[in-house]
């Protein structure tokens, strides 16, 4: 009785088997894409039975809605195409506003910190000068005190007489002083009422140019974004019809393949291009020779004793393992 031969053969089968069926796996996805390819090719140039006839009435109405869908898809890329020149206008029309506008704003703003500039002096002297005024009050206020007690002095003795004098002319220097701070004020309070005349303007003026720059940017954001999501809608619209067309196109494929394989069977090649035929006819060929190598493998398989069958693979089975289990334990 042998204990490996069967065993060894059946995996010498097995492995052929194996590299037999992805062969054939590999045979049939070529034969397909072959057929499929001659029918394209071919199925204007013959005369069929009512089977393939409706196969070719499939593929002609499956182009008409082809033809359809690309149709709708040239009209959805028009919109878009002027939708976007929509787009580029209305930017190139709102940036063009705001150059027409952003220059006399800024200006308007150079001449607004200019003017307060101005009445920032003004203003900061008259403070001085009002603080000025109210320190010659006190002044004169002592001077009239001390004015007054002088003159209650008996008798007026000459250093009490020179005392007078020297308060007599400090308060006419306070007067003289005061009239000039009056002067300088009446001056000033003409420029300071024409600059705060002029700053109201301008500051009304940069407001109303700050508000027409906020309005044309809320009138285009809300252009952009209307203008968008029409674009937004088309492209996916555009993409929702390349998708039908694809799937027409992959529901061509079956009825092609269906003409490809009558013209094989009737031995009709296209006019243009004759070795789609001549391929079809060899991949059959390999697909038969690998089904019935296959077919033969497993024949020899039935032929076997299967008890000895399972005892010799078994028996590799346990031989494996023990080898395996002893490089394990010495690695």
């Amino acid at each position: 009785m042998e204990y490996f031969t069967p065993g060894f053969r059946e995996l010498q089968r097995v492995a052929v088997r194996c590299v037999h069926r992805v062969q054939l796996a590999l045979a049939h996805r070529r034969l397909a894409a072959a057929e499929t390819e001659l029918g394209l090719l071919g199925w204007q140039q013959a005369e069929f039975d009512e089977h393939t006839e409706r196969q070719v009435d499939e593929i002609q109405h499956v182009e008409r809605e082809q033809a359809r869908m690309n149709n709708a898809s040239a009209q959805l890329a028009q919109k878009v195409h002027a939708l976007t020149a929509e787009q580029t206008h209305r930017s190139e029309e709102y940036h063009g506003q705001r150059a027409r506008i952003e220059p006399e704003r800024d200006k308007m703003r150079a001449l607004l910190a200019e003017i307060g500039g101005r009445l920032a002096i003004l203003r900061k002297m008259e403070a001085q000068r009002e603080r000025r005024r109210e320190e010659i009050g006190r002044e004169q206020r002592k001077l009239d005190r001390h004015h007054e007690s002088l003159l209650t002095i008996e008798p007026q003795t000459l250093q009490v007489r020179d005392e007078l004098t020297s308060v007599r002319e400090c308060q006419l220097a306070f007067v003289e002083e005061l009239a000039e701070l009056d002067r300088q004020s009446g001056l000033v309070a003409t420029d300071i009422e024409k600059d705060g005349k002029d700053y109201a303007e301008c500051e009304q003026r940069c407001a109303a140019l700050d508000s027409q720059l906020r309005e044309l940017a809320a009138a285009e954001d809300a252009a952009e974004a209307k203008l968008s999501g029409e674009l937004r809608e088309l492209e996916k619209e555009k993409a929702r019809i390349a998708i039908e067309v694809e799937k027409l196109e992959s529901a061509k494929l079956d009825p092609y393949r269906e003409i490809g394989r009558v013209l094989a069977d009737s031995g009709v090649a296209p006019a243009n291009q004759p070795e789609a035929l001549h391929l079809v006819r060899s991949l059959r060929l390999v697909v038969q020779d690998r089904s019935a190598a296959i077919a033969a493998s497993l024949a020899l398989t039935a032929t076997e004793d299967r008890t000895q069958l399972r005892m010799s693979l078994s028996l590799l089975a346990i031989i494996l393992v023990a080898v395996a289990l002893l490089i394990g334990s010495i690695f």
